[in-house]
């Protein structure tokens, strides 16, 4: 018998907070790649300390 999961709730604010750290901080970006155990924008190279 498998049980139903309880889907996670969350405002608005959340989901856009998220977002708004998917971005880069200096060119706003949402290109962020991750190599070398770093995460970088893909647009402006910047290493984001994540």
């Amino acid at each position: 018998m498998a049980m139903a999961r309880k889907k996670e709730e969350k405002s608005l604010e959340a989901v856009e907070g998220e977002d708004a750290l998917k971005k880069c901080p200096d060119c706003g970006s949402d290109k962020v790649e991750y190599k070398n155990g770093e995460h970088y924008c893909g647009k402006c190279g910047l290493v984001l300390d994540w």
